[in-house]
């Protein structure tokens, strides 16, 4: 919460799934000694959803199945805040 934005994110992420079900999967890979997994909001990977609102930074290093760089996409214009209610990131 100490980085440039933390507060913010925290917030966003706070109003988005606050007393909301999500789900959690692990990927079955892990980085180093840390399991990798993705979490949902309904179908909406939450991950995906705080990069494309520029809460999140994406990383490369732990990609999750054929998932673009969003980063990369955001900057390129092929997605927009817009599009953040509804990212569908195959699993």
């Amino acid at each position: 919460m100490n980085k440039r934005g933390g507060k913010k994110a925290k917030l966003w992420m706070q109003k988005l799934l606050l007393r909301k079900p999500v789900r959690f999967w692990l990927t079955g890979k892990k980085n180093k000694d840390r399991w990798i997994g993705v979490c949902y909001l309904r179908e909406n990977d939450i991950g995906a959803l705080a990069v494309v609102a520029g809460q999140a930074r994406d990383c490369p290093a732990i990609q999750v199945g054929d998932t673009p760089n969003l980063e990369q996409c955001k900057v390129a214009h092929c997605l927009d805040t817009a599009t953040a209610n509804e990212i569908h990131v195959p699993r």
